[in-house]
């Protein structure tokens, strides 16, 4: 953000999701809310489902209703297409859905939250993306864990028999989408974000 912020026209603040004084005060006279704060590694989930419970439900919560009290215009709230379950053909927005991990159940009932906040007159337009891979993602997932483990000489991890399909989605194309939902989306629209190939972990 160094560049952006050299512009005068952004501010930045160090909080957390799950303060409700913190995100009341950081909306003051905002406009738009992007609201992409997360516990998302779904492996991690199974040891902590309380803490993935409570950033990402109870945070989303808060979020929601700062928003509200603030006069929040728009918020922009980044789900997971993890909410549809294990499948991998291609799920339409108002599919089912089948969350197979306390990671996944956390974020379908943070999308709980929003369908609450929209009740109340909140416009929030929820993207679901599939894996996101960039520059600058966090080290444990998966294309970068295997990155390090290969620049440091060690064997490769896998979890299970490495067949677990994935489709990675580049952050630039996510960005590009989440961008067009912001301009041209519907008022409370919902829109699932994928990437075009699916691979197995051990593919990959």
């Amino acid at each position: 953000l160094n560049h952006s912020m050299r512009s005068g026209r952004i501010s930045f603040a160090y909080g957390c999701v799950t303060d409700e004084q913190f995100i009341c005060k950081a909306m003051r006279g905002v406009d738009m809310v992007f609201h992409l704060a997360a516990e998302a590694h779904g492996s991690h989930s199974f040891c902590a489902p309380e803490l993935f419970d409570k950033t990402n439900r109870v945070g989303t919560a808060l979020v929601m209703q700062g928003a509200l009290r603030e006069g929040v215009g728009l918020v922009l709230h980044v789900s997971t297409d993890e909410v549809y379950g294990t499948r991998f053909e291609p799920a339409c927005e108002d599919a089912q859905m089948t969350p197979s991990s306390p990671y996944a159940v956390s974020k379908a009932a943070a999308e709980a939250e929003v369908g609450r906040a929209r009740l109340c007159g909140l416009d929030v337009r929820v993207v679901r993306p599939s894996n996101i891979v960039g520059t600058g993602q966090n080290a444990e997932k998966l294309l970068p864990k295997f990155l390090g483990l290969c620049l440091a000489g060690q064997p490769f991890q896998l979890e299970g028999n490495g067949y677990q399909q994935r489709t990675f989605l580049p952050v630039t194309d996510f960005c590009n989408a989440v961008t067009k939902v912001v301009r041209d989306g519907e008022t409370n629209g919902t829109y699932n974000i994928c990437g075009r190939e699916t691979k197995s972990v051990r593919e990959v």
